[in-house]
């Protein structure tokens, strides 16, 4: 009977998930990421073969392949020379990736919390954590869009229920299952590498305490076990994970000759410029070609190196702010899920007087979860790339596993005690949730403001990502404007969305004749847009309106909404100048 609850509750609550992730994609155009999927797989079904530039450009290939693939096969494919360029039909094609990912990749990760914590603390804990996932904004977001951040909070987590299985009882049909977990995680996205370290610390934790029951165990043999194991285990992710992206190759493993090769290169500052480096990058450039998995971790390495253009609470970085994630944690959490956190930290609070002692006590499992959430967030906080609260979106349902499993811990002596926590929790997180409904990835907390405010603090793809071109248009009929000047941050064409409108600064009319501009939050803030800080002065005005929280509407027919326009588009003629 307990499980027979388990299914109906999972159930119940998957249809909760999948009826957000409908109202979601019928809200939300195509944004930034969904346009080069949807060419790469588009170019993919045409040529037959996986196309080289989806791991050319840092990007791991198990989700395209997962969500994309199937529902564009009916299509044909087309060749898509520019990938990141948006296409009319793109809003009638993301459909389908879209619906698959919902179901491919955000039921099994409802699922796989639910199944882990029935499994672990029963029917009560096992509703609280689905209820708290189906309800979780962040996670309604991503799983309705065809990225790739739900497909890396899914099998990022398996990966780490994998690490631990093999842990509990080590034998080698768990050992490959890990491996091929692990490979799994890192070809959902490159920042899965996280989980080789993760595994080394599971290893030196459990090693150390099978060495303490063996002492008379050679210290020469130890070493050569350990060594062994650890080369096998690296020999078989790398065979799986090359698997995962089809044994692909993007291009030559050198991509300029020697002559083209400036001295800033990594080549050039290992090898230097002697006749026997000469001859290395002759035959790497001629001879060798790049495997895909390295083509896309050396994309991301580079990315990370030189970092890119951010924004947190108006201050704009290059480099972004080791703080960046934890902020967006915060502001973008629901009360529940800051609760939780707050009692997580109140019980590794507790363990402080004898850390290693209370770790060594915990099982499997939870040693897993803890050393991944662990090492994963020093990871993102080292990172150069802040540009969305996505990144960490692998965060929440670790934090979901762990809080429930501990609070459950406690309150197990008292069967109905959990069944009230369990219903008090997926109240005041479906509350939260569906107080923004179907602006998902708009959302913050009260506490920061709420979505209305978010843009005050942060931008991109944690609040606009080319997502609200329908609502744009919505607004426009609407308010009946027919001479419209858009600024849009996104990939997506406006007229598919019923958008019409000219884009800044390229205006068709005198600039007098427009009577509003619609501009998307992140050029309002000054991001990625020529000129200085152009729209500044419309900071300062209340808008008219907005699509979704994204886009703000002003009204150009008074002289305070004219006079920014006119400097704004002064700002971009002495930036072309």
């Amino acid at each position: 009977m307990k499980a027979a609850g388990a299914v109906v509750v999972a159930t119940v609550l998957g249809a909760a998930l999948l009826i957000q992730a409908t109202a979601f994609r019928q809200n939300k155009s195509i944004t930034f990421d969904e346009t080069y999927f949807l060419s790469c797989a588009l170019q993919t079904v045409r040529d037959g073969r996986l196309d080289p530039r989806i791991a050319a450009e840092g990007i791991a290939p198990l989700p395209i392949m997962l969500s994309y693939l199937l529902p564009l096969s009916f299509s044909g494919g087309e060749d898509r020379p520019e990938p990141w360029r948006g296409q009319v039909q793109d809003a009638r094609l993301i459909a389908g990736p879209r619906l698959a990912n919902s179901i491919v990749v955000g039921l099994p990760l409802l699922v796989l919390v639910a199944g882990w914590l029935y499994r672990r603390k029963g029917v009560s804990a096992a509703a609280a954590g689905a209820g708290l996932i189906a309800f979780c904004p962040s996670v309604v977001a991503h799983v309705s869009l065809a990225g790739t951040d739900a497909c890396f909070a899914l099998f990022g987590t398996l990966a780490l229920g994998a690490i631990a299985w093999h842990f509990h009882r080590p034998s080698p049909w768990r050992f490959g299952l890990m491996a091929l977990a692990i490979a799994a995680g890192m070809a959902a996205k490159y920042s899965g590498v996280f989980l080789l370290p993760v595994v080394a610390v599971m290893y030196v934790v459990h090693t150390s305490g099978r060495l303490a029951d063996q002492p008379r165990v050679p210290w020469m043999k130890r070493c050569r076990r350990a060594a062994l194991g650890g080369a096998l285990l690296v020999l078989l992710i790398t065979i799986f994970w090359w698997g995962l992206h089809l044994f692909s190759f993007t291009g030559p493993l050198k991509n300029y000759p020697l002559e083209k090769t400036p001295d800033s290169s990594p080549w050039v500052q290992m090898l230097g410029r002697g006749p026997v480096a000469t001859e290395v990058m002759r035959v790497a450039h001629e001879k060798l070609r790049r495997p895909a998995p390295l083509a896309g971790v050396l994309f991301q390495y580079l990315h990370n190196r030189r970092g890119h253009s951010a924004f947190l609470m108006g201050d704009q970085s290059e480099t972004g702010w080791w703080y960046y994630f934890p902020f967006a944690f915060l502001v973008k959490s629901t009360p529940v899920e800051l609760f939780l956190c707050a009692a997580l930290v109140v019980l590794v609070a507790r363990t402080l007087p004898a850390p290693w002692r209370a770790f060594k006590a915990l099982d499997t499992q939870v040693q897993s979860l803890f050393i991944g959430a662990a090492v994963f967030s020093l990871l993102v906080m080292s990172a150069r790339i802040n540009i969305g609260q996505r990144y960490i979106l692998l965060l929440y349902p670790l934090l979901v596993l762990l809080a429930v499993d501990r609070l459950w811990e406690r309150i197990l002596r008292w069967p109905k005690l959990g069944a009230w926590c369990a219903a008090a929790l997926i109240a005041a997180q479906a509350a939260s949730c569906l107080s923004v409904a179907p602006h998902y990835l708009a959302y913050f907390n009260r506490a920061a403001g709420g979505p209305e405010r978010g843009w005050h603090l942060l931008v991109d793809s944690s609040i606009d990502w080319g997502q609200d071109l329908p609502g744009l248009a919505r607004e426009i009929e609407r308010r009946d404007r027919r001479r419209v000047a858009l600024v849009y941050f996104g990939t997506a064409v406006p007229r598919a969305y019923g958008v019409e409108a000219d884009n800044v600064p390229a205006l068709k009319l005198p600039l007098d004749e427009y009577d509003t501009l619609a501009i998307s939050v992140t050029p309002l803030q000054g991001l990625y847009v020529l000129g200085d800080d152009p729209f500044r002065e419309f900071r300062s005005l209340r808008p008219i309106g907005r699509a979704g929280y994204s886009i703000l509407i002003f009204d150009l027919a008074e002289p305070p909404g004219l006079d920014a326009f006119r400097a704004a588009l002064s700002r971009y003629r002495r930036c072309q100048d």
